[in-house]
């Protein structure tokens, strides 16, 4: 959604993406836009009105199905990569104690349902949140962080 409308709908930034990363214990959810000083300050405000719609209307069951489908996807692809599969156990060792079976982390995503994704969205949009702009002078352009 993000990256339909500030990058596609409105061209007001090179690259939108979200993402989590996980720690043992805690973690964060990242939402990044790549964007000139002249357009952060509507990037912001189009990041709030997506997490807005988002948190009011939910995941549509189409877009949920389809983000499954390109995770699953995205995943088995990267087994064919010897780092990818090495980057994978590490990281299961780090965080579980132990390595997660390919077949058992589709299984995972599989048994995710749409109302857990909501949840996780009514959990995520409601947290404290933390900006970080980076740039020269890059303070100026956004009023809000004044």
């Amino acid at each position: 959604r993000l990256f339909q409308r500030i990058r596609e709908d409105l061209g007001m930034a090179y690259s939108v993406y979200t993402g989590p990363a996980a720690y043992p214990g805690c973690g964060d959810y990242t939402i990044y836009a790549a964007t000139t000083p002249k357009h952060a300050q509507k990037v912001l405000e189009q990041i709030d009105v997506e997490m807005n719609k988002l948190l009011q209307g939910g995941v549509m069951e189409k877009e949920f199905i389809q983000a499954k489908a390109q995770l699953k996807g995205s995943f088995i692809l990267s087994l064919e990569s010897a780092f990818n599969r090495m980057n994978n156990a590490g990281s299961n060792m780090i965080m579980l104690r132990r390595v997660i079976d390919p077949e058992e982390t589709i299984r995972g995503i599989e048994s995710v349902t749409v109302e857990d994704v909501n949840a996780a969205v009514h959990d995520l949009v409601h947290a404290p949140r933390c900006i970080a702009v980076v740039g020269k002078n890059a303070r100026r352009y956004l009023p809000a962080l004044r």
